[in-house]
């Protein structure tokens, strides 16, 4: 089967998504409502996926699975952990992307512990669900200025996620290489200039999402932008 341009602009694979959770902090929020506003005129986009994301969340905090303090996964107007959150919505697929507010202020042999608690809780918890995490996204150079970052350092977490995403049995997918400039920044024409993309990023998204569906729906596809 040869996947053109054409199918991967369109939901043709978009009801891969149906069974899924996008989890994360304001970034998958915003992707969430920005997904939600263009269902308004394509109804089928990313199939019936829905969306957890919270402000500020971090893998620190939702590795934690439990309602505490302020910042809390929302379902239905009420706090929930992680893991009752994804049974509530009837996850099979969970996509995370959390990190952004974890490895610039915290030590990372901690972050790393977090995040294969996450991992590991989902599957005891959740054992039906499929655990996809997502490469964290790189920054811009402003953000690095003012929080005194260096972006290679920050940007050299992804293979430390990669590893351990791979030792407890979760799928490691990044994007991030694609929304960074030469120097490794987040590029300033998909981003608001600080941390989150913008609808352009956005987009870009959603059509990496659609090669990861058509990539599972048919392994053996060849796909024509190659």
């Amino acid at each position: 089967m040869i996947i053109t341009v054409q199918m991967l602009g369109s939901t043709q694979f978009d009801s891969y998504f149906d069974d899924a959770v996008f989890v994360g902090d304001s970034i998958t929020k915003t992707f969430g409502n920005y997904v939600q506003s263009l269902r308004l005129r394509d109804e089928g986009l990313l199939g019936k996926a829905q969306f957890m994301g919270t402000i500020s969340m971090s893998a620190t905090a939702a590795s934690w699975n439990r309602v505490y303090g302020d910042i809390n996964f929302r379902y239905q107007g009420r706090d929930v952990s992680l893991t009752d959150g994804l049974t509530a919505m009837g996850a099979n697929k969970a996509f995370i992307m959390l990190g952004v507010n974890d490895i610039g202020g915290r030590r990372w042999e901690n972050v790393e512990q977090s995040f294969a608690q996450l991992i590991d809780t989902i599957h005891e918890e959740c054992p039906q669900v499929e655990v996809v995490l997502f490469g964290v996204l790189p920054v811009s150079r402003s953000y690095c200025l003012e929080h005194k970052l260096d972006i290679a350092k920050w940007n050299s977490f992804n293979p430390i996620l990669e590893g351990i995403c791979r030792n407890h049995g979760a799928e490691f997918v990044s994007f991030a290489d694609q929304v960074m400039t030469p120097e490794g920044y987040l590029d300033k024409a998909l981003s608001d200039g600080q941390f989150h993309l913008n609808t352009a990023g956005e987009d870009l998204w959603i059509q990496f999402m659609r090669r990861y569906a058509a990539k599972k729906l048919y392994p053996d596809a060849v796909f024509e932008d190659s």
